[in-house]
Order: structure tokens, then C-alpha cells, then sequence
């Protein structure tokens, strides 16, 4: 969900605080792990959005199978045709077919690039939604430092560190807030 840079920028500020309170006689710096993957695929925020890449991804295989029947359909009749068909016929066929393979290419390719664009569009808004809750959650929980639990970036952590049901739970729990303040009131 977030960047490599951000990682990389997130672990060097945990060091640099680490190191800076290194020699200080104050209280032990409170460190939490959240699964921002885990928090984005099993939060109410990050469910509405698997669905509706669903449906999107419903919706393009259903427009494109009726593309790629088309073309299909264009192949069979040349090869039906290919001995009964005048040659000025199977060359117009051709060109026909040839469109349609096009057609299904740039399908294709736009459905992808629309699919990549809700998907990060999606994320950004989580990412927005959920910083006033990871505000509240380090503010509440008294943590110096969260860090996310992503391969590469935390090597080990307990459990007991791990805040992610917590954050999933404050975190829906703003989203249907949020929901039943834009809900219009019923008389």
C-alpha cells in the first residue's frame, strides 16, 4: 500500500529516534506493528473496494468475451468461407477480423489501465481515511513508533505489538460514523 521510499523513510525515522533516545534515562520507547495489507483486505473500507474491483473486473470480462466473440466469429466465417467465398469477400473478412483484433487490444489495454486507476484511486482514499485513525490509535496506545508489518521492513514482532484488529476496528468503526453522518435523516 505504501511506498518503498515510505518504508525505507518510516524505518530510518524509527532508527533515528531509537538512536536519539538511546542514552536517556526516560521511558522505554512503545513500538506497534500493523498489516496494512491485512488492514486494507479485511476492513470495511478495503471489502468495498474488493467489490467493487469485482464488479469492474465482472463488467470487462463480460464486454470483452463479447469483443473476442465477435472476432472469433469473423475468424470462422473466413475459414467457413475460405474455398466458397470470393477472394474480394475473404479480403474484406480479413481487414473486418484484423479490426476486431484491435478493438480487443485496446479494450483491453484501457479496462487495464481503468482497473489500475480505481484500484489506486481506492487505496489513496483509504490511505486518507485512515490517517486520523492511525492518529487517534498512536495517541490512544501511547506508540512512538508504528511500523508496518511488511516483508522486509520488520524482521520479527510479537503479536502482542501487533495493533492491526485494533486499527481494522477503529477504522470501521469511523467509516460507518462516517456513513451514518452522510446518510440523509428519514421522517
Amino acid at each position: 500500500m505504501f511506498t518503498k521510499n515510505a518504508r525505507v523513510a518510516l524505518l530510518g525515522t524509527a532508527i533515528l529516534i531509537l538512536a536519539g533516545t538511546a542514552g536517556a534515562q526516560e521511558a522505554p520507547i512503545s513500538i506497534a506493528v500493523i498489516d496494512l495489507d491485512r488492514l486494507v483486505a479485511q476492513s470495511l473500507a478495503g471489502r468495498q473496494l474488493q467489490g467493487k474491483l469485482e464488479q469492474f473486473q465482472i463488467q470487462v470480462q463480460t464486454e470483452g468475451k463479447a469483443l473476442a466473440d465477435k472476432a472469433r466469429a469473423t475468424q470462422k466465417l473466413i475459414a467457413d468461407g475460405a474455398n466458397s467465398l470470393s477472394e474480394e469477400r475473404l479480403v474484406e473478412l480479413q481487414a473486418q477480423y484484423e479490426d476486431e483484433g484491435t478493438k480487443v487490444r485496446r479494450f483491453t489495454e484501457t479496462k487495464q489501465r481503468e482497473g489500475t486507476k480505481l484500484r489506486d484511486d481506492g487505496l489513496k482514499q483509504i490511505e486518507e481515511k485512515l490517517q486520523p485513525v492511525l492518529d487517534k490509535v498512536q495517541s490512544e496506545g501511547n506508540y512512538d513508533i508504528i511500523l508496518n508489518r511488511a516483508l522486509g521492513i520488520v524482521v520479527m514482532a510479537s503479536d502482542r505489538v501487533d495493533i492491526t484488529d485494533k486499527v481494522i476496528e477503529a477504522f470501521d468503526e469511523a467509516e460507518v460514523g462516517a456513513g451514518e453522518a452522510q446518510a440523509p435523516s428519514g421522517g
